[in-house]
Order: structure tokens, then sequence, then C-alpha cells
């Protein structure tokens, strides 16, 4: 099911990755994920679990209320 957060979540976390100076290969060696992972979250083609969201956070340096206040 399809819903405008999952798409400005999605934004969120590219910016994230961007501001954090990481490219979607980086950012997946460090979540120990493919890089395929990160561009379908990046498009919002895949929904990301609570768990992703926090080692997404960590590699980031960031803090998920702030991933989830813009939503």
């Amino acid at each position: 099911m399809y819903r405008v957060e999952h798409e400005q979540l999605a934004e969120a976390l590219k910016k994230l990755r961007e501001k954090s100076g990481l490219t979607r290969r980086e950012l997946a060696t460090l979540i120990i994920k493919p890089q395929s992972f990160v561009a379908k979250i990046e498009l919002g083609m895949q929904p990301i679990y609570v768990w992703e969201l926090y080692d997404w956070r960590d590699a980031v340096n960031s803090n998920p209320s702030t991933v989830l206040s813009g939503i």
C-alpha cells in the first residue's frame, strides 16, 4: 500500500545519506546490506524496518526523530 509518508521518508533518508557525504555503496557497506537495498529504500521501492532505520541512523550519525519529524 502506497502512502505519501513512505515517499517522504525515502527522500529524508536519501538527504541524510547525502548530508553525511556517503555514497550508496559506502552506506550499504556500513549497514551490511547490498547497494541495491539502499537504492530501493531511497527510491521508495522497498519499505524499511525500524531496526534498519536505526542502522541507517548510526551509519550517518543522525537521529531517527530527525528523520521522522518532517513526515
